[in-house]
């Protein structure tokens, strides 16, 4: 999908990878599908369960393969969870058990529930087919519409499996764009493990971008990410409700905070190039009203668009 105005204004021409129109509303459904599929083709009947820590999109991705393939599903999502995100996870059938926490919370909780039950445990991000799933969403992207001129791929980040997968998207078809991973400032994990060189772990994420709360990007991924991405960068809660709504009015797409994530990396850091761009917009579980106010000064940005209609 694009936008003449959105490319205006970013002074490039912009693709939008729309996977905030997957089934469950994200990109998520790839990873949990080639996850799941494999281990079902792997054990057959001896698959009795899948466990899953989520913040809500990853949660409901396990819960709608689960249930396809019969498979009892347990997600273990923090106690302020999008109430959007929760009824999708209860319309999709699965066990669901709230905690207290953060990301790291949530992953331990779901390896306890696991060894316990005997179900198998389905990583959000950390998990090498986890990671192959996501990295379909660049190939179909670039296999299918011809995108052979790309300069930059913009990803949102936070555990790194999409990012990771793309990476991986990237090499198998010897594309020469570069890879920018985009990071609320609140929860900017990936970018202070880049600038180190190494993982650590923050406390408390605290953004707008409920999806992208991580403590720290995955063993895996990181070292994926450190092998192929360009940069890191990282934005405001404020830059990513701009973009969440400039997306509603150009793209007439309902997207939430996560999703819009990258799209503000673009509108408002030094994106080399300025050739083609491919923005992935992940997610669209977003709940009304927004989580919070749309800041007054981010309509200033909304001026300059009426005037490109």
């Amino acid at each position: 999908m694009t936008s003449a105005s959105i490319d205006q204004l970013c002074g490039r021409q912009v693709f939008f990878k729309c996977e905030n129109l997957q089934r469950t509303g994200s990109y998520k459904v790839r990873g949990a599908t080639n996850h799941i599929v494999a281990l079902r083709e792997q054990l057959g009947d001896q698959l009795t369960g899948v466990v899953a820590a989520s913040s809500g999109n990853h949660g409901q991705a396990v819960a709608y393969v689960a249930r396809m393939l019969r498979i009892p599903a347990t997600i273990v999502v923090p106690k302020d969870i999008l109430g959007v995100k929760l009824f999708g996870l209860r319309a999709q059938g699965a066990h669901i058990e709230m905690i207290d926490g953060g990301s790291d919370d949530l992953n331990a909780a779901s390896t306890a529930i696991a060894r316990s039950s005997g179900y198998h445990e389905i990583p959000p991000y950390d998990h090498a087919l986890t990671i192959a799933g996501q990295s379909t969403c660049l190939y179909e992207a670039v296999t299918q519409q011809n995108m052979t001129e790309l300069d930059v791929v913009l990803c949102p980040v936070g555990g790194g499996g999409l990012t990771a997968g793309t990476a991986l998207a990237l090499e198998a078809t010897h594309s020469p764009a570069r890879l920018i991973a985009v990071e609320p400032e609140g929860a900017d994990d990936t970018y202070q493990s880049w600038k180190l060189g190494r993982r650590i772990s923050i406390e408390g994420p605290a953004t707008v971008a409920d999806a992208l709360r991580s403590n720290s990007p995955g063993e895996l991924t990181f070292e994926i990410m450190r092998r192929r991405l360009h940069s890191v960068v990282t934005v405001s809660d404020q830059e990513i409700n701009a973009a969440m709504r400039l997306i509603w009015e150009r793209l007439k797409l309902v997207v939430e905070p996560s999703g819009a994530v990258p799209l503000a990396g673009l509108l408002n850091r030094d994106i080399p190039g300025g050739g083609p761009a491919l923005v992935v917009l992940t997610g669209g579980n977003v709940e009304f009203p927004l989580p919070q106010p749309l800041p007054e000064d981010s309509r200033s940005r909304m001026g300059t668009i009426a005037t490109l209609q």
